[in-house]
């Protein structure tokens, strides 16, 4: 909507704007965000060793994350929601609300 919105057309026109969380969150915090929300522990162990080209490992060790700064600056976009991390349990019980919702909805 901010891009939408903004009301110098011509600073928005033809251009690529990454729309990102203002920070990176590693899988470690998210996986200790989840165990928390859940009542677990959990406990991330690097690994030092070569592992295969295919594994889970070698799919998700690299930065996925992108910056936003551009849309930030040019338009004065921020979240209005949690990050994920930080809203994870708010997140996981809506998702588990509405399938909750979805199934009682499918027996009736």
């Amino acid at each position: 909507m901010a891009l939408a919105e903004h009301p110098k057309r011509a600073e928005v026109a033809q251009q690529a704007f990454n729309i990102s969380n203002i920070m990176y969150e590693t899988a470690q915090e998210i996986g200790e965000a989840l165990a928390k929300s859940y009542g677990l522990t959990v406990e991330f162990v690097p690994t030092s060793e070569e592992l295969p080209m295919y594994s889970v490992h070698a799919l998700a060790n690299f930065w996925q994350w992108v910056s936003s700064d551009k849309l930030r600056a040019l338009t004065g976009w921020r979240e209005r929601k949690s990050t994920f991390v930080e809203g994870i349990e708010e997140y996981r019980l809506a998702y588990e609300a509405t399938q909750k919702a979805e199934v009682i909805r499918k027996s009736t």
